[in-house]
């Protein structure tokens, strides 16, 4: 008997988000909620986030598939300047480089903690050196908000 179900397979337990009831919503093993956790961690760092993009990419891979995996940090704060022409002022390109090269680091080497703790201190480091140095000049992807 084959029981192929349509839709996405739930797998394992989002530990941190929970339904009306308090009880633990179960992560989609989907492509889709891997680039969402992924897209949650380059905006806010969250380890949640990362170990839960990590776990949906181990179930992708026991099923045969495998997904593009990248944190995005860098083009998130590239379209992240109100004004285009201050992503190219001295100071903005020289944390835009160091972002980048931790960014790399940890997309070349996903299961290296150091470079996940590194690109992390880095990232958090980047976020507020260019809030704090142009306000609005540049939106903090990791801010909620309407803009």
């Amino acid at each position: 008997m084959n029981l192929q179900t349509e839709g996405p397979t739930f797998g394992f337990v989002n530990s941190k988000e929970v339904d009306a009831g308090g009880c633990p919503i179960p992560l989609e093993i989907t492509e889709d909620e891997l680039q969402y956790q992924l897209g949650e961690f380059s905006r806010n760092f969250s380890m949640d986030k990362w170990d839960n993009a990590m776990k949906v990419k181990s179930a992708l891979a026991k099923a045969g598939k495998s997904p593009k995996f990248a944190v995005t940090t860098k083009e998130l704060y590239d379209k992240s300047f109100s004004f285009p022409k201050v992503r190219n002022y001295d100071y903005a390109v020289e944390q835009m480089n160091e972002l980048e090269h931790y960014e790399d680091n940890l997309n070349n080497n996903l299961s290296n903690k150091l470079a996940l703790t590194r690109f992390v201190e880095v990232a958090k480091k980047t976020r507020a050196n260019l809030n704090d140095k142009y306000d609005i000049g540049f939106i903090d992807p990791g801010v909620e908000g309407d803009w």
